[in-house]
């Protein structure tokens, strides 16, 4: 391709792109860097307009990876320092959505250790491609941390999370301003 196009989403760090393979004309992207506001933005015309959809109103997300399976549930994974807001170090969290987006599913913690990154190195965000979803599992793959725990501010392992499908729906309460 020789010319490129913005499609309206200005300032807004774009982390992953997919199509609803049901809907050809509707996309969404996951954005989100460690200090910008991130969430799931949808576009129902192939990019022309985006608006933010349910996850973006939880506050700051760095969302790594959107897979819609076959019955066009969202499955969302990102990042979040909820519980280290004073430490250099996030967890990773799969959010689903039963409703296009409208709303979003209380959000499933996956490790069980927080994950480093006092050094900086790799953004963890740049692990894409995280989630993968099947006709009765999901899995998320991410950079973990396992005991031994890592005393050198990264990482220390690479771990898979199997989660079988349907997950339990409750939504998420709105956050208020």
């Amino acid at each position: 391709a020789q010319n490129w196009n913005p499609l309206g989403l200005e300032n807004i760090h774009v982390r992953y792109i997919t199509v609803d393979k049901s809907a050809q004309e509707t996309l969404y992207v996951g954005s989100g860097e460690t200090n910008l506001d991130g969430g799931v933005y949808r576009s129902f015309n192939q990019g022309n307009t985006w608006e933010p959809v349910g996850i973006s109103i939880l506050g700051k997300k760095n969302v790594l990876d959107i897979a819609i399976d076959k019955n066009g549930i969202i499955y969302v994974t990102f990042l979040d320092h909820r519980e280290n807001r004073d430490k250099d170090q996030y967890d990773v969290y799969l959010s689903q959505s039963i409703d296009g987006g409208k709303t979003f599913s209380k959000n499933i913690k996956l490790n069980d250790y927080s994950i480093p990154n006092y050094w900086g190195g790799r953004n963890p965000g740049d692990y894409l491609d995280m989630l993968s979803v099947g006709d009765s599992k999901i899995f998320v793959s991410y950079p973990c941390n396992q005991p031994p725990l890592s005393t050198n501010g990264i990482p220390n392992d690479a771990c898979i999370s199997t989660l079988l499908k349907p997950l339990p729906f409750e939504a998420q309460a709105p956050r208020g301003p």
